[in-house]
């Protein structure tokens, strides 16, 4: 028997993780940020461990990608950069 799917939605529009055959990048809330993206997201209930999805950031914001030695790597796991800050589609 395999173990169950996490799926994951995202806390302010509801999309899934892996949509259609669709990378989404979700990304957590951590205690770091929960002060500062509770000023910006007006939505009740946000919370450590709350997911967002990349479609709330500035692109140059997820990191997808790094090179090394000139070589492309594209990131199995992205990542927000530091001081990433949710923008768009907010619902407000």
């Amino acid at each position: 028997m395999s173990a169950p799917i996490k799926r994951h939605f995202c806390f302010v529009c509801g999309s899934l993780k892996e949509k259609e055959n669709v990378k989404i990048g979700i990304f957590s809330v951590t205690e770091d940020r929960l002060s500062i993206w509770k000023t910006i997201i007006r939505k009740p209930g946000l919370k450590v461990g709350s997911k967002l999805c990349d479609v709330h950031f500035d692109k140059a914001d997820v990191e997808k990608e790094k090179f090394i030695f000139d070589t492309y790597y594209p990131m199995k796991i992205w990542k927000l950069r530091d001081g990433a800050k949710p923008k768009f589609f907010l619902g407000e």
